[in-house]
C-alpha cells in the first residue's frame, strides 16, 4: 500500500513556523537590548549595564 504524502504544504507549513521562531528571536532579542547576530558572552548589555552601574555609584559615593 502506498501513502501519499503532499509535500508542498508540509514544506510550506515547516518553513512557515521556522521563520516565525527566527522572527520572533530577532525581535525579543532587539526588544531586550541584544544583538541577536552575536553570541550574549561577546556582548555588552549597555541599558544593564548603565542600571548596574547607577546603583554601585549610589552605593559607593553615597552620604556617610
Amino acid at each position: 500500500m502506498l501513502i501519499l504524502i503532499p509535500w508542498r504544504p508540509v514544506v510550506f507549513v515547516w518553513l512557515l513556523a521556522s521563520a516565525m521562531l527566527f522572527c520572533g528571536f530577532v525581535v525579543s532579542s532587539l526588544m531586550d537590548g541584544w544583538n541577536p547576530f552575536v553570541p550574549r558572552m561577546l556582548q555588552r548589555n549597555p541599558a544593564h549595564h548603565a542600571v548596574h552601574d547607577v546603583h554601585q555609584h549610589r552605593f559607593v559615593h553615597g552620604p556617610a
